[in-house]
């Protein structure tokens, strides 16, 4: 069994240029262990413990705020686009955007502002046994393969894309000469990088791709 379920689509934009080889890498990730920060204007010396992080839960701070303080302390967590995920009261458990959390008051008492934020941490997707496909395309609503670079090619060709095997950074390695003479012209267009994996498929990364003529180096 591989890891492709593990696996979430991210835009990523690219440009490369017709003259360079082409070497961008896809690294795989997911929500990790989630670290705590504690406001530096708080008043009350409460904390914050985190019970669980969900993989798919949204990389980045996540604000736990205290929202009132009448007779219960009121909790408000948003996620990194600021989106609320939960409310509750301190000293329960809270289910907020794939992490569980619990605000527990200290002996000196919380006031409304006072605030912390939760961060997960990327942790690498271990990609042992999955192969991948980039596709190109001028445009999403076009099925025709403008170019296309695999793994594992079934002609004996070199491999245009270098497998993460257990490192989660699979990347290409396209030489130049493979998009020169006409094949690939500048302009506009849409990628896919598809992963496989236990006869399944997920989309992995995905975005515009911009190719130009040439880079030009100044000294």
């Amino acid at each position: 069994m591989t890891n492709i379920l593990a696996i979430q689509p991210r835009y990523q934009p690219l440009r490369v240029a017709l003259n360079d080889d082409w070497t961008d890498s896809f690294p795989l990730y997911q929500a990790g262990t989630a670290g705590v920060v504690v406001g530096s204007g708080n008043t009350g010396n409460g904390s914050v413990s985190v019970q669980s992080v969900e993989p798919r839960t949204p990389l980045g701070g996540h604000a736990v705020v205290v929202t009132s303080t009448d007779n219960l302390v009121g909790i408000t967590v948003t996620d990194p686009n600021g989106a609320v995920t939960a409310l509750g009261y301190a000293g329960a458990p809270l289910s907020a955007g794939g992490l569980v959390l619990t605000v527990t008051p200290g002996s000196t008492p919380f006031r409304v502002g006072d605030a912390f934020a939760v961060q997960p941490t990327p942790a690498t997707i271990n990609d042992t046994g999955i192969s991948y496909v980039l596709q190109v395309r001028r445009a999403d609503t076009i099925q025709r393969l403008i170019f296309e670079a695999l793994s594992d090619p079934t002609d004996n060709s070199d491999p245009l894309i270098v497998k993460g095997n257990g490192t989660g950074a699979p990347g290409l390695m396209v030489p130049y000469t493979t998009m020169g003479s006409g094949r690939l012209l500048p302009g506009d267009y849409v990628y896919e990088l598809l992963a496989f994996g236990d006869d399944r498929r997920k989309v992995a990364y995905y975005g515009p791709l911009t190719f130009v003529e040439a880079v030009v180096y100044l000294l």
